[in-house]
């Protein structure tokens, strides 16, 4: 019978996030929705610092637009649009500067089952995961470990773990 040792909740920093949506430092300027950076440094070539503007991923026109359509007046929907690309400009820098990163969330199970002279071989077996998580995620980072715990239970089952002892088991978390 397959017998469940340990359950582990990773956090593994991603290495190759896509912050397409929020934007990309560029040499050139574009429209007005670029944004000028406050410093450059060009000791650091190949780095996104040695790009003079941000381009935020949605345009001050298109977030204008929308809130135009939604009811906003021409002023308010002006500043709300730049507002936004400002933020957006402000997280980029926020996982530049290292204040967050992005992180993936798989949670994994031990499990053991009877060999010969009565000792046990272990394997692990582990949930899909998700990935592109905001580390600073707050509650949400809560969230999808419990979604990752469902999901390896759901697994676990599919081979034939018994699951009596889930409940009973510490799961730790661990941050790669």
């Amino acid at each position: 019978m397959l017998k469940i040792e340990s359950v582990t909740i990773k956090h593994i920093i991603d290495d190759c996030p896509d912050v397409s949506w929020l934007g990309e430092f560029t040499s050139d300027y574009q429209d007005s929705s670029d944004i000028k950076r406050g410093s450059v440094f060009e000791h650091d070539k190949g780095n996104s610092r040695t790009h003079d503007f941000f381009v935020p991923a949605i345009s001050v026109n298109e977030h204008r637009n929308d809130l135009q359509k939604m009811g906003y007046s021409k002023g308010e929907s002006e500043r709300l649009a730049r507002s936004y690309c400002q933020l957006e400009y402000d997280r980029m820098l926020a996982l530049e500067n290292g204040d967050f990163c992005f992180i993936g969330i798989t949670a994994e199970a031990v499990v053991s089952y009877p060999i010969d002279n009565g000792s046990r071989r272990l394997e692990t077996l582990s949930s899909g995961g998700l990935w592109g998580i905001e580390s600073d995620g707050g509650n949400y980072l809560q969230e999808v470990e419990q979604e990752e715990i469902d999901n390896l239970k759901t697994h676990l089952v599919e081979f034939g773990v018994d699951l009596t002892n889930f409940d009973t088991i510490e799961i730790e978390t661990i941050d790669d």
